[in-house]
């Protein structure tokens, strides 16, 4: 079904195995806490949960529609993933998201049970991807 986007994956991250779910379009903002605001990434197009043969096992990839550069996201043990109103997710690292360079993001997705279901993903994700960690940090 996501064979042509699992190749795409593949050519910059050999990694990548499968891919779980697509979300047909997201818009990425991030955080700014030390003036209280939320700022425009200008990333938007349709997002896809993936799975990788190596850590870190799962994460997210935006293919942007407004410039060249796509946004990957790993999920590691101290990322948050929170759907508040089930109209946007809302995901925060602790480590800024180690090499994404994000502390907070906000993710408005029009379709509200893929906003739930994305957050229930990580959920059932979680325990793994702390059993993982711990053991290949």
């Amino acid at each position: 079904m996501l064979s042509g986007e699992l190749k795409q994956f593949q050519r910059t991250d050999t990694y990548i195995t499968k891919i779980i779910y697509k979300i047909s379009f997201v818009h990425l903002y991030t955080y700014d806490e030390s003036k209280d605001t939320w700022t425009d990434m200008k990333c938007e197009g349709p997002m896809f949960i993936y799975e990788r043969k190596h850590t870190p096992k799962y994460g997210f990839r935006i293919l942007n529609q407004r410039q060249v550069e796509n946004r990957s996201f790993y999920l590691f043990p101290e990322t948050s993933i929170e759907t508040p109103s089930n109209s946007y997710l809302s995901t925060r690292s602790l480590t800024k998201s180690r090499d994404s360079g994000f502390d907070e993001f906000n993710l408005p997705i029009p379709e509200k049970s893929a906003c739930k279901l994305l957050q229930q993903t990580y959920k059932a994700f979680r325990k793994e991807i702390k059993r993982i960690h711990r053991h290949h940090p």
